[in-house]
């Protein structure tokens, strides 16, 4: 996870006899001509500037998850290293391209954004609409048809172990998965918070 990332950077780091600033906020690149040679920050507890000087400057921070109303992203991911690069006369690529977890909690309002693992529908979860209708079947593209299962007994064989059948099509890629359920909100077939449902309860025993 990007939290055991983050630690395994900051232990190295720190064993190397590198200065962590923890609880610090960076707000502007400092520049002399073209050259980058700073930063300015804040401390966030006490809310002091704070100047960094450097002979060079790697800029390394979170994407823009906060842009969105639901998100499982920290409260950090405002585009702010984008803004700062972008501000410092760097060349912006590719930015439109966001990668959506397909599926999180979106009620009740205290767990919204609450990531819902993949591995649920790894287990068998099923995203339905509001009609009940278990929707997935109807959006599986092309290239991925070979591998996916187009019938609901095909994937209950694949969860029980069966070698020879394919893959159920809630698990295809998180960028199909995110596409076909906003298309069913859309159409009006979301639930009454604006997701869908991802059913738990088939796989229970009877």
């Amino acid at each position: 996870t990007g939290l055991e990332l983050i630690r395994t950077l900051q232990d190295h780091g720190v064993h190397q006899g590198i200065s962590v600033h923890m609880e610090c906020t960076v707000l502007d690149l400092l520049k002399d001509g073209d050259r980058v040679i700073g930063a300015l920050g804040y401390w966030r507890e006490t809310g002091r500037f704070v100047l960094f000087k450097a002979k060079a400057v790697v800029l390394c921070s979170g994407g823009v998850g906060k842009a969105w109303r639901v998100t499982s992203n920290s409260w950090e991911y405002t585009g702010d290293g984008l803004a700062m690069a972008y501000r410092a006369g760097a060349e912006l690529m590719d930015c439109e391209f966001t990668q959506f977890h397909p599926t999180g909690m979106v009620w009740p309002p205290s767990v919204r954004g609450t990531l819902v693992t993949e591995g649920v529908r790894g287990d068998g979860g099923i995203l339905k609409n509001s009609e009940g209708k278990r929707f997935m079947f109807g959006y599986i593209p092309e290239r991925f048809a070979p591998e996916t299962a187009d019938t609901e007994d095909e994937a209950n064989r694949w969860l029980k172990g069966d070698q020879g059948a394919r893959r159920p099509p809630e698990l295809l890629t998180r960028d199909v998965v995110a596409r076909a359920i906003t298309r069913e909100v859309k159409e009006g077939r979301g639930s009454e918070h604006g997701g869908v449902y991802l059913d738990i309860a088939s796989r229970l025993p009877a």
